[in-house]
């Protein structure tokens, strides 16, 4: 049986801008808001599995004058654990687990991906327009060098 691995190699290759989005609405709610305020129209798409860690919400659109793929996903989902104690009156008890999606930057609600290089995108514009809609309480644009757990972002 062959084993195929990830290498470092893929870094050069994918090249994309993420942004990050501090907000308490659900990611339905976030999606029609992007919409919107920003004319954009992003559709649900098949959600982000990590291993069998979670299961992440996505949205998607492509920019019909660029051909840029953007993507709005969430980085935070509970999920429920199981405990069985035989000792108490109720044997299985649930509790949930916070997952993430990038789990060092757990205060971040969702995640805005662009695959496209900086250059090509007017990032403080785009940072600035997230900010003015309703709900966002901030935005900043995140450096791809600085993201520990980069794999999951490939899908």
């Amino acid at each position: 049986m062959a084993i195929y691995r990830l290498t470092d190699d893929f870094e050069e290759d994918d090249v994309f801008t993420l942004i990050a989005v501090h907000s308490s609405v659900e990611d339905y709610r976030m999606a029609y808001l992007f919409n919107r305020y920003l004319k954009t129209r992003f559709v649900k798409s098949d959600p982000v599995e990590i291993d069998e860690d979670g299961i992440f919400q996505k949205f998607e659109w492509v920019d019909s004058k660029t051909e840029f793929r953007w993507y709005l996903i969430q980085n935070g989902m509970s999920k429920a654990k199981v405990q069985e104690n035989n000792f108490l009156l109720f044997n299985n008890l649930s509790n949930e687990e916070k997952v993430y999606l990038l789990p060092e930057y757990k205060k971040v609600d969702f995640f805005v991906k662009i695959e496209a290089p900086e250059e090509f995108l007017d990032l403080n514009n785009i940072v600035q327009s997230v900010q003015q809609i309703p709900n966002i309480v901030t935005t900043y644009k995140i450096a791809a060098n600085q993201i520990k757990t980069r794999t999951n972002l490939i899908f």
